[in-house]
């Protein structure tokens, strides 16, 4: 009976949210097909805030922290927002006129476009957002800094928090006001937003180590909001390394790995806006991040290894990485923002079997443990796994849904979809 008691009400919440989910993912649509000719100011901001849990027993584990009510407003901004440029100009606007909107004043203090591109670029390209010249800072980069400049940014800013993105991505603000709430009560936590098929390999690519490594890797242009001290941290770590250039460009790849912390991904909502000429693609492209990121993990083993070694107190521990990790007890909780209202949908159900265990001889063999896992999978499982993610439960679409994989439920797992 308490377990039917719990579904109902879960379901009573989702009836509650999704249909004006629903009416808003069909403005949205429509403001993103012709989005040049609409004005911005009739994009409605989230009217309802509103954070939702569907996790059971969660009061009961030590390791779920529920995110509070997201408040209407809050004295002052605290993020600055980092938009690095490269060949998506046209992209780069529409994402400005929207981190500049009302809906976000009160979260959104400063928008940094970082250009990485050779051609200038001034205020007067962004006249038409509307977005005041005192919240708007442009960067020229004599040269291509490539992903080092949004550390080197976020660095520099005032604000508590740096939000950053790429610019082929559009992220509604309704997600990034959920972000930062859930920030707020996590303020020395970094959460990425991922694509289905990301947070598939952040998960199968997880290494623990009896050495204490506990880390996997995850992108951060898809949506990413970090405390501006971690930042800092990371490239007072990458200096301590001395990295080359190449590796200060390529900090994307090095970022969570030398956290040496699983990395807090939520199935993202996320719109592709394309265009232009993407920096990471094909063979060539994929085979650099490989390198780098197997790069990290060494460095991550060397800096652990050197530390168990030592005699270093814990008050003069090198900063940013978590020397201390522990692996989580219990089951993995899964999180999407919702579309069209300041929420997040959270589940315990297992989106992969329990025999996908965590664990590696080596950090460094963390490809290999990601392709023997989706062999252990099968193709069938991972084909579910990316049509059927958590965000679809939130994205108020009638013909999307989240599945569970497994067609039966534990006494202590939920199960809640749109």
């Amino acid at each position: 009976m308490v377990r039917r008691t719990i579904v109902f009400r879960c379901l009573l919440v989702a009836c509650f949210v999704l249909p004006s989910v629903h009416i808003l993912w069909r403005r949205h649509t429509h403001l993103l097909s012709d989005l040049d000719q609409i004005p911005w100011d009739g994009l409605a901001s989230p009217s309802r805030p509103l954070a939702a849990s569907f996790l059971v027993g969660a009061n009961r584990s030590s390791n779920i922290q529920r995110v509070s009510l997201v408040s209407a407003s809050q004295p002052y901004p605290d993020v600055t927002a980092v938009v690095l440029n490269w060949s998506r100009l046209p992209n780069v606007v529409r994402i400005v006129s929207l981190l500049c909107g009302t809906w976000l004043e009160d979260v959104i203090a400063e928008i940094v476009v970082w250009n990485n591109n050779p051609r200038e670029i001034s205020y007067q390209t962004f006249a038409k957002t509307g977005c005041p010249s005192e919240k708007l800072r442009i960067y020229n980069s004599p040269h291509n800094a490539y992903f080092q400049a949004r550390y080197v940014t976020c660095e520099q800013a005032t604000t508590r928090f740096c939000f950053l993105q790429d610019d082929d991505y559009l992220i509604m603000p309704e997600i990034i006001r959920t972000l930062h709430a859930r920030i707020l009560e996590t303020p020395d936590h970094t959460i990425h937003l991922l694509p289905p098929h990301e947070v598939l390999s952040t998960q199968l690519r997880t290494a623990v180590t009896s050495d204490g490594v506990h880390t996997s890797s995850a992108w951060l242009g898809h949506g990413t909001i970090l405390p501006r001290t971690g930042a800092a941290d990371f490239l007072a770590l990458l200096h301590h390394l001395n990295a080359s250039e190449d590796e200060m460009k390529m900090a994307d790849n090095y970022f969570t790995i030398l956290n040496n912390r699983f990395p807090e991904v939520w199935f993202d909502q996320g719109i592709e806006l394309g265009g232009g000429q993407p920096f990471t693609v094909g063979v060539e492209g994929n085979g650099r991040n490989k390198i780098h990121i197997i790069n990290a993990c060494r460095y991550l083993d060397t800096l652990l290894s050197a530390f168990r070694a030592s005699d270093i107190s814990h008050t003069s521990r090198l900063p940013f990485i978590e020397v201390d990790a522990v692996t989580p007890a219990g089951r993995q909780i899964f999180q999407a923002p919702c579309l069209g209202d300041s929420c997040l949908l959270q589940t315990n159900i297992p989106l992969l079997p329990s025999h996908l265990k965590a664990g590696s001889h080596s950090v460094d063999d963390i490809f290999i443990q990601e392709l023997r896992n989706i062999q252990s999978l099968g193709q069938d499982a991972v084909d579910h796994y990316l049509r059927f993610p958590p965000s679809q439960a939130v994205d108020g679409r009638p013909d999307t849904a989240f599945r569970s994989p497994f067609r039966t439920l534990m006494d202590n797992e939920l199960k809640c979809g749109d």
